[in-house]
């Protein structure tokens, strides 16, 4: 594929914020307002498929929250390609004329490849990832039991990942989405497995004595940030991708949860009730003493650090469960919505969460949330691919 870069005044757009004022759940909540979208055209998307490649193209640009489709005209990127129905070609120009990429999409699914169509539009036009190819990685509840399962974004491609007829919890997926981390009673006792994202290859790596689990996969995919309780208490530790009892991170009379690692994985925030309270907490991942986060929650936990390492989603006990949002550079706290189990999207702009058992999909940006639609009941702790 051809270099991508983003235009000067894409950049400039995409810098303009703006914070305006919404009720939520009989509270005020903060939305983030997002900047303005960026023109795209869509047109002669010839062959067999063009049509309904075309149709599903547009949806999925418009629901990113960047993009607005129009006529071609001055200023406006244009798609042109087509489709025979079981790959699809991209071609993508840009305000001036100027060719930005001719991509054939060739995977055996064709949501797939109208996915990463969408996906490598938006990062020419905007400079972020896309997320329409990610999988979501979540806990749903079967026949009494819970396991894991995946899905798009758009609720689509769903796929039953564990039948450990047990319950199976804390999945994190790897950073090149080929396997997931999860804890399963499988054995009678909570213990960190591995399996693949296609729901092979099953594998126990962590079933030291007592509790073990909330694994949290490292950027590099080489380590694992977990709880293990041998010790006594529920402490951190960081184990290798093959398991074993690791190196303790953490070392107080007080449980501690729910790691998750800074995109570049030098550090790790985690729950304590270290001060009496589930609050949250920042520490070096090579190990020493974790700082106090000052959110202004009375309760926190599962904690989420954005991929551009900016934000920090969690959820709070106010009123409810709700997902919140704190900006490292200004230092404020926001309410978002009511729900738990954030987790980020790769374009650090979108959220995952859960809320009475479904799961959704929120932009942090513009404040607008979907559900999406998989038929699977009692939906918790959703966790997203980079």
């Amino acid at each position: 594929m051809m270099n991508m870069r983003l235009s000067p005044f894409v950049l400039l757009a995409l810098l303009v914020y703006s914070l305006t004022w919404s009720p939520a759940s009989g509270q005020d909540e903060i939305i983030v307002r997002g900047s303005s979208r960026i023109d795209v055209a869509i047109a002669n998307l010839g062959g067999p498929a063009g049509a309904g490649v075309a149709r599903d193209l547009g949806n999925l640009l418009r629901d990113s929250g960047y993009i607005t489709l129009k006529a071609p005209g001055p200023g406006v990127y244009v798609v042109t390609g087509g489709s025979d129905g079981r790959t699809v070609d991209g071609i993508l120009t840009g305000p001036q004329g100027q060719s930005l990429f001719r991509q054939r999409y060739q995977d055996t699914r064709m949501q797939s490849n109208v996915a990463r169509l969408a996906d490598d539009i938006i990062e020419a036009v905007v400079g972020v990832p896309g997320i329409n190819a990610s999988q979501i990685v979540f806990v749903g509840r079967l026949g009494g039991r819970k396991e894991l399962f995946r899905c798009a974004p758009d609720g689509s491609g769903l796929v039953q990942l564990t039948r450990d007829r047990s319950i199976s919890v804390s999945p994190s997926i790897s950073p090149n989405g080929e396997w997931v981390a999860y804890t399963s009673y499988a054995s009678g006792y909570p213990d960190i497995y591995t399996i693949g994202i296609e729901g092979q290859g099953r594998r126990r790596i962590v079933n030291a004595p007592g509790t073990n689990g909330g694994a949290a996969i490292s950027p590099d995919g080489n380590r694992i940030a977990c709880t293990m309780s041998f010790s006594g208490n529920k402490e951190l530790y960081i184990v290798g991708r093959g398991g074993g009892r690791g190196r303790p991170l953490t070392r107080t009379r007080a449980s501690e949860s729910s790691p998750t690692w800074s995109p570049n994985g030098s550090e790790i925030i985690y729950c304590s009730d270290q001060s009496g309270r589930p609050q949250l907490y920042r520490i070096s991942a090579s190990g020493g003493q974790g700082r106090l986060l000052p959110l202004g929650q009375a309760y926190c936990t599962e904690p989420s650090w954005s991929p551009d390492g900016q934000r920090l989603a969690f959820t709070a006990r106010s009123g409810g469960m709700s997902v919140m949002l704190h900006d490292f550079r200004s230092g404020r706290t926001q309410r978002l919505r009511s729900g738990e189990d954030p987790s980020w999207a790769p374009d650090s702009r979108h959220v995952a969460y859960a809320a009475n058992g479904s799961l959704y999909i929120l932009n942090v940006d513009s404040g607008s949330s979907r559900r999406v639609p998989v038929n699977v009941a009692g939906i918790s702790e959703p966790t997203w691919s980079r």
